[in-house]
């Protein structure tokens, strides 16, 4: 994780009180989680007694925390199952949509894979086991039995209002994980799929193309959303919906900008990429392939001798990694022939002060 979630989960996560390990080693309970279904219930309570037409509600601000923790324990249980052994190194903070946290990241791409898939698949197996029940037990109205019928929200104590809370309750926790944003499944099977198909790929790139993909998403639902409200106030009917997506695209264009301020801090201590035409050899070029790479690998050792350079020489080595971030970005035709003289000098520089440490 890095270091700003790092800082965010030290704070939310709840360590206190009662065990938050619950008998599974490396499993947190994050506080929203403690805030959110609570909060929940009482919102649900309050609606039942404040309105007549509400009242069936009062029974779902016990059903419904109930059916979403039981449904979160599968949901984490099967991840869980999923990583096998790797369980031990991975840290998992449970909130109100399941884990929280990135950690996975930590794990290999089959891994990674394995611990999307999984959690989608409770969650989805969920839904359907209590669609099929709804579907069993649902009586039939005098025009017949339909979809909107069996997916119709229902409170009480039987048997129906329980399988329709469970297929709601796990429908949007899996829509919800379709969100290719932390700490959504899909970032994971993302993040899983890149490290199979190309596991040379910087890490930082890959935070680069989450960032890209979240922010053309946020800007497409926020378009699709603004363009529905207009047309639904136009028409006097209700909004709620399009708010709440308008809502997802502003989080996902959060989430972008954190995923590319991370590119941006793992790009600057990553090193250096040799270009893609350093692999052939370029006969009109004034240094070949075998200099460059020799030049590179002097430049990378000479921060052993970094306390014996003196201020005047620190200039010029920066001088130096500005040139080689140039070759890094546009590759060596890029470079001028006072530039490649630069760093033809530093190279000799750097020889002479390693044959002989104590001149310096």
């Amino acid at each position: 994780m890095s270091v700003w979630r790092e800082r965010i989960a030290s704070v939310l996560t709840w360590r206190g009180g009662l065990p938050p390990r619950l008998g599974l080693q490396h499993v947190y309970i994050h506080l929203s989680a403690l805030i959110a279904l609570p909060s929940t219930a009482i919102a649900l309570a309050v609606l039942s007694l404040s309105y007549a037409g509400y009242s069936e509600l009062r029974s779902a601000a016990v059903t419904l925390p109930i059916v979403w923790i039981l449904s979160l324990l599968v949901r984490v249980a099967a991840q869980m199952l999923a990583i096998g052994s790797h369980g031990d190194e991975f840290e998992m903070v449970v909130g109100p949509a399941g884990n929280i946290s990135n950690d996975y990241e930590h794990l290999s791409g089959p891994s990674m894979l394995s611990y999307a898939v999984a959690g989608q698949s409770a969650t989805l197996l969920l839904a359907l086991l209590g669609l099929l029940v709804l579907g069993a037990i649902a009586p039939a109205p005098a025009s017949g039995l339909t979809m909107a019928s069996i997916l119709d929200f229902q409170a009480g104590w039987g048997s129906n209002a329980w399988a329709s809370q469970i297929v709601w309750v796990n429908g949007f926790l899996f829509v919800l994980h379709l969100l290719p944003a932390a700490p959504f499944d899909a970032r994971a099977l993302i993040v899983g799929w890149t490290r199979v198909s190309q596991p040379n790929l910087p890490p930082w790139r890959l935070h680069r193309l989450l960032a890209s993909t979240d922010s053309h998403l946020a800007v497409a639902l926020a378009g699709f959303a603004l363009a529905m409200i207009a047309t639904r106030l136009a028409t006097m009917d209700s909004v709620l919906f399009w708010y709440a997506l308008l809502f997802v695209s502003m989080y996902l264009l959060t989430v972008s900008q954190l995923e590319a301020f991370q590119a941006q801090q793992e790009e600057e201590f990553a090193e250096p990429e040799l270009p893609h035409a350093w692999k052939k050899r370029d006969p009109s070029s004034t240094i070949n392939i075998q200099r460059q790479s020799k030049l590179m690998s002097e430049y990378r050792s000479a921060s052993a001798y970094a306390e014996s350079v003196e201020l005047s020489s620190m200039a010029e080595t920066l001088d130096i990694d500005e040139i080689l971030r140039k070759l890094h970005r546009e590759g060596q035709d890029a470079l001028s022939p006072f530039e490649k003289e630069a760093l033809l000098s530093a190279s000799r520089e750097i020889q002479a002060r390693r044959q002989n440490p104590q001149s310096h």
